[in-house]
């Protein structure tokens, strides 16, 4: 959605590598991870944005919203999810398109996360899902039926993130 701005933090590697500590952290302060340190700094800046003149004059809240998935054994997971966890997501992508042109979808349900719709939580769209764009190569890669939830604190951020790191799958380190 136009004014919005997209954050996608990933990792990816061997099992046993580090990537869970790297993203979450530990317990202390000073050995948080990369997303509970990125949400500080986000929050920071969406609560001095919505205090700032700037809002005053566009009339517009930002808010954040969050989705949290997984990629395991070939599978996407939603890890927000209301329903059962065994629901795969089918990642689709729309190809490099000319520039300024609008994406065109190959699935004609495709929808952007909104952003700035109402309520807590939402399934985009049903059939809908979030926009990730790739910088590198111009494609734009979407999760069809992605639920996002709204982060109306710093705290429920942090929530969202512990129920989404209670639904993990954790394979066994070898």
């Amino acid at each position: 959605p136009r004014g919005c701005t997209n954050l996608c933090i990933f990792a990816y590697g061997q099992t046993g590598t580090g990537k869970t500590h790297t993203l979450e952290g530990g317990v202390s302060e000073e050995d948080r991870g990369l997303v509970p340190r990125a949400l500080e700094l986000l929050s920071a800046e969406v609560d001095r944005l919505n205090s700032s003149q700037s809002r005053s004059i566009s009339g517009r809240k930002l808010s954040i919203a969050l989705c949290v998935v997984e990629v395991y054994n070939e599978s996407v997971r939603d890890l927000l999810c209301e329903g059962p966890l065994d629901n795969r997501l089918e990642v689709k992508l729309v190809p490099r398109r000319s520039r300024g042109q609008p994406p065109k979808a190959a699935d004609p349900d495709h929808s952007p996360i909104a952003l700035s719709s109402p309520g807590n939580t939402s399934s985009v769209g049903g059939a809908g899902g979030g926009l990730l764009e790739t910088g590198l190569f111009g494609d734009t890669v979407y999760l069809p039926g992605v639920t996002v939830h709204t982060a109306e604190s710093l705290e429920s951020a942090h929530e969202l993130l512990s129920k989404a790191r209670a639904n993990r799958a954790v394979g066994q380190n070898r």
